[in-house]
């Protein structure tokens, strides 16, 4: 009795799994296109591969990313970073490695708090334009935008510090300060909530 409950279950899970991945493979291949033809994009995927190990490494690396990432819109910037740099047939660089890495660990609502904090929290004129103006975000919503804020410093793209030096004045406590990474990850995620129609903020 208990095994074919167990069994039904999984069946359950392999299925939604499935459907899931799938939705994740075809917003993947419209990033990876941008909505154009598709067999070109297809030989330009495959020749940007040929020939190159390194190539062929972060290419498999950021499909098995976008298959195992915890967020459908995160896996969607993902493919759109890879899509351009195979149309601009480029290496990876340590950049694009650091994004994917954050992307990786981003979850919706992270992806969501990381953009309403960019758009509208970013500079704080007591201390500087790329620091989070911290006491300017809502009481309702400070708790997660910190969960949110301690992530991006793990995966580099805030820094925290702990003392800022203003001309008149010394700063001390936690100041979480944007990196050119942060402002480059909005920019994907602005240009892939294009492309899908993506609502984020």
């Amino acid at each position: 009795m208990l095994e074919s409950h167990i069994d039904f279950l999984s069946k359950i899970v392999n299925s939604v799994s499935k459907v899931s991945n799938d939705f994740k493979l075809n917003n993947a291949w419209k990033c990876i296109s941008r909505g154009l033809n598709e067999e070109k994009s297809i030989n330009e995927l495959y020749n940007y591969v040929c020939g190159s190990s390194d190539r062929a490494f972060y290419i498999s690396d950021s499909f098995k990313r976008i298959i195992l990432s915890n967020s459908n819109i995160s896996s969607a910037v993902l493919a759109y970073i890879i899509g351009e740099i195979v149309k601009g047939n480029r290496d990876f660089t340590q950049e694009d490695v650091i994004l994917y890495d954050a992307l990786s660990h981003m979850t919706d609502f992270d992806i969501k708090n990381f953009v309403d904090i960019v758009d509208n929290y970013v500079g704080w004129d007591e201390i500087g334009n790329d620091y989070i103006n911290l006491p300017g975000i809502p009481e309702k919503n400070k708790i997660t935008y910190i969960l949110t804020l301690k992530l991006c410093v793990n995966v580099r793209l805030i820094d925290l510090k702990t003392t800022v030096l203003t001309q008149d004045y010394m700063n001390s406590g936690e100041f979480y300060k944007c990196t050119f990474l942060a402002y480059k990850l909005r920019e994907y995620i602005s240009k892939t909530k294009q492309l899908l129609n993506y609502s984020i903020s």
